[in-house]
C-alpha cells in the first residue's frame, strides 16, 4: 500500500515538473529547466538540441508583456558572443535597426555583471505605438534587448516588451532572465 502511494505522488510531482518545467538542453553538460514566472506561461517555439532555442515568456490572461529568449551553445566551434566586445558590439547592430521608429537616436548600452557574468542590454522607447510597422514593437512603450552570458559555452538574447519598466512584472520578467545565468566564472 505504502508502495503504491509512494508511485502515484512520484507520477504527480513528475507531472508538475512536465507540466511547469521546459527542459533545454544546450551542450553536452547544460541543460536549462525553464519555470515560467507566476502569472506567465512558457512556449518553446523553435529548438534544436546543442544548437538554438527560441523560447516566448507570455502572460497567462492579458497581453501586459511579452518576453523572447534565444539560447545559443556558445563554444569555439560555434562562437557568436565570446568576449564582451563582440558581444556589445551584436547588441548595438541588432538594435539599430529599431532606431527609425523609437524616440532614441542612438543605441546606449547598460552592462550587466551578475555572477561573474556579462551582459549587455538597451532600452528603447516606442514613438510610434500602433505604427503597423514591420519593426515596431506594437502596442508596448517599451522594448529592453540584450544578451547575457549564462555560461562559458552558452549566451541568451533576450526582448521584453512592457509598458511600464517600474513595474514589479518588468522587474520579475528581467530577474528572471539574471537567474538563467549558472554563475561560472568566464572572464
Amino acid at each position: 500500500m505504502i508502495v503504491k502511494k509512494m508511485f502515484f505522488f512520484l507520477c504527480f510531482l513528475f507531472c508538475l515538473v512536465y507540466v511547469y518545467a521546459q527542459e533545454i538542453k544546450m551542450t553536452f553538460d547544460q541543460t536549462f529547466s525553464l519555470v515560467a514566472p507566476e502569472g506567465a506561461q512558457i512556449i518553446v517555439d523553435d529548438y534544436l538540441a546543442y544548437r538554438f532555442a527560441e523560447v516566448s515568456v507570455l502572460p497567462k490572461e492579458g497581453n501586459s508583456f511579452s518576453m523572447k529568449l534565444y539560447f545559443h551553445p556558445d563554444r569555439p566551434d560555434l562562437a557568436q558572443y565570446d568576449t564582451p566586445e563582440i558581444m556589445r558590439k551584436r547588441v548595438i547592430e541588432s538594435s539599430e535597426k529599431y532606431l527609425n521608429i523609437t524616440e532614441e537616436k542612438e543605441v546606449v548600452l547598460e552592462e550587466i555583471d551578475f555572477k561573474n557574468s556579462y551582459g549587455f542590454y538597451t532600452i528603447l522607447t516606442n514613438a510610434q505605438l500602433q505604427s503597423g510597422d514591420e519593426n515596431s514593437f506594437g502596442e508596448f512603450k517599451y522594448m529592453v534587448r540584450g544578451v547575457m552570458r549564462l555560461t562559458v559555452d552558452v549566451s541568451c538574447g533576450f526582448s521584453i516588451m512592457t509598458n511600464d519598466l517600474e513595474s514589479e512584472e518588468y522587474k520579475q520578467l528581467f530577474s528572471y532572465v539574471l537567474s538563467l545565468v549558472k554563475g561560472i566564472n568566464v572572464n
